[in-house]
């Protein structure tokens, strides 16, 4: 009675790794890669089948031996497997979506700031983000004009509390890229390892990193809003 129930057992596993290399097309994209699995998980099992039923129309019983013990093994094996590498995928689409999600949150707010000045509003708008994006620091800051540039900061956060605002270089910061780019950045994880000239993000224990650039009406970047944390962004949905 066995027998009969390790051969189903075995089938069964190949064709539900057949059917879930296909649901990972919409995880990953990879649809040849994952068509092409799934069919040959699918001959796997159909030699399979094949060999049960020419066991049972043999008359002399059904036989699962030290290979079909092993195959049944390794279907197993396979579909763990498949499972781990859709978990994986599926962390991090989600970590990418908290990411954008978080940009999109950023650059809205950029987009906000307008000709309006005064220290009480940068302030309060660096509060904002600390609390809004649930992050650690925050800061928004002007490009000065100097050689080589460099930010003179209008307001800095830490987990709510004004701090000293200060003068930094842009080389080798994320704070760089951000100012050249027309959307701003994002690092969600390793960014000191990044930037490894860049000091202020050990001092700041920084893990993940976002900044949007700031621009007047005609398209100049002016300076950047720039949130840090120091935990990776992980799958927790935007606050």
């Amino acid at each position: 009675m066995l027998s009969p129930i390790a051969f189903l057992l075995s089938i069964g596993l190949q064709l539900t790794a057949a059917v879930y290399a296909l649901s990972l097309i919409r995880v990953t994209g990879r649809k040849t890669a994952w068509i092409l699995i799934a069919a040959a998980i699918t001959l796997m099992a159909a030699r399979r089948i094949t060999t049960f039923v020419s066991q049972l129309t043999s008359g002399k019983g059904v036989f699962f031996d030290l290979p079909e013990w092993i195959a049944l093994l390794i279907s197993g094996f396979f579909l763990l497997g498949l499972v781990s590498i859709g978990r994986y995928f599926k962390d991090n689409r989600a970590t990418e979506e908290t990411l954008r999600k978080r940009e999109e949150a950023l650059r809205r707010l950029a987009q906000g700031v307008s000709a309006a000045t005064g220290e009480a509003f940068f302030r309060s708008l660096a509060r904002h983000l600390v609390e809004t994006l649930g992050v650690d620091y925050a800061l928004v800051g002007k490009l000065t004009g100097k050689a080589p540039g460099s930010v003179q900061t209008l307001a800095v956060c830490l987990r709510g509390e004004t701090q000293d605002n200060m003068e930094y270089l842009l080389e080798g910061t994320p704070c760089e890229n951000v100012v050249a780019t027309r959307d701003g950045c994002a690092y969600s994880r390793g960014i000191q390892q990044l930037f490894p000239r860049d000091r202020m993000l050990v001092d700041m224990r920084a893990e993940c990193y976002m900044g949007a650039p700031l621009r007047d009406s005609t398209g100049r970047t002016l300076g950047l809003m720039a949130v840090l944390d120091s935990k990776p962004i992980e799958n927790a949905e935007l606050a």
